[in-house]
């Protein structure tokens, strides 16, 4: 997705992601597997076709774009920039991340430039669905709401670029669900429920620069100047090398998919479909690049799939009917 070239697509209850390095995280056993394996299948569960006093909307517009440039300056970009530097001398260091005030769901890359810029609007929508799917898997009983959360949001998102002003807020999935402001605070009294949704967040992110660094690195050329077919092609291979990228750098694209995959049907019904792949392709073969398959030969990720509602078989299933009629790549 280059600008040029391409578009993406209490506390507690409003908590944003402050991407510390990992070496900084607390220790949680194999929270890591299994927080990869239960997040991901809310991915493989949803069509990929659906669409006490708070903070201001500003306030947390503001918060989210400061934990965005930190993520990327703090955890991101120097494990893209290791992982790059000999394939790549010096592109990472030359590229400028802008996180801009636009309530839109597509990220852009300036190829020429060598600039990511990234509407604060979609890392919203990537927080809120985050933050959704947090609570839900404390809360598995919520699972059936979240499908219906997931097509609210994404509709909200779509009419807020469709109209003049500041990107929105959405409800919160807890007001959505009916959970308690008490026990939403008591989930995230526990430090495992923030590192599950701060690097939720530090995995969707890097995915999302991986793909616009994709478009840079790759030489794209606009999306305005080539046949459809062939900006489809770009975007595919974008989508390729931020798979790759985020496997080598230690991010994982499994989880990173989660939340981004409700954004590639939105690109579609803003008009976009024809210059870019159908979104299920898009997610499976992200899935299929990703550390899908180490999660689910993992017993502990194992057991965060089946505490997420499916079995391993099943979500192999799952992924060959979201496949079925996609061109090879």
């Amino acid at each position: 997705m280059n600008e040029a070239s391409r578009e993406t697509g209490g506390a507690g209850e409003r908590r944003v992601a402050l991407a510390a390095p990992r070496g900084a995280q607390p220790k949680v056993g194999d929270l890591m597997w299994s927080k990869r394996a239960a997040i991901l299948l809310v991915a493989c569960l949803l069509p990929a076709s659906s669409l006490g006093a708070q903070p201001s909307a500003e306030e947390i517009m503001q918060a989210l774009r400061t934990a965005t440039i930190r993520s990327w300056e703090v955890r991101i970009k120097p494990a893209f920039g290791k992982t790059l530097e000999r394939e790549y001398p010096g592109l990472v260091d030359a590229v400028r991340l802008e996180v801009v005030p636009y309530s839109d769901f597509n990220a852009f890359a300036d190829v020429g430039r060598r600039r990511i810029a990234v509407p604060i609007g979609f890392v919203s929508g990537v927080h809120t669905i985050a933050h959704a799917a947090t609570l839900t898997y404390y809360l598995p009983g919520k699972r059936p709401d979240l499908e219906a959360y997931v097509a609210y949001a994404a509709r909200t998102y779509l009419e807020a670029t469709q109209k003049a002003g500041e990107p929105v807020v959405p409800q919160t999935f807890r007001e959505f669900a009916g959970i308690s402001s008490a026990q939403n605070e008591q989930i995230f009294q526990d430090p495992k429920a923030s590192y599950l949704l701060e690097s939720m967040m530090v995995d969707s992110l890097a995915l999302i620069f991986g793909h616009e660094l994709g478009h840079i690195a790759l030489r794209h050329k606009p999306s305005g100047s080539i046949p459809a077919a062939e900006s489809r092609r770009q975007e595919t291979a974008a989508d390729a090398f931020a798979a790759r990228l985020a496997l080598r750098a230690g991010f994982s694209a499994a989880a990173g998919v989660t939340t981004t995959y409700v954004f590639f049907a939105l690109i579609d019904a803003g008009g976009r479909k024809s210059t870019h792949p159908e979104p299920p392709c898009r997610i499976v073969r992200i899935l299929q690049r990703s550390d899908l398959e180490t999660i689910m030969n993992d017993k502990a990720g194992r057991a965060g799939i089946e505490r997420a509602g499916k079995t391993v078989p099943q979500i192999r299933e799952e992924l060959r009917k979201l496949g079925q009629g996609c061109a090879p790549h």
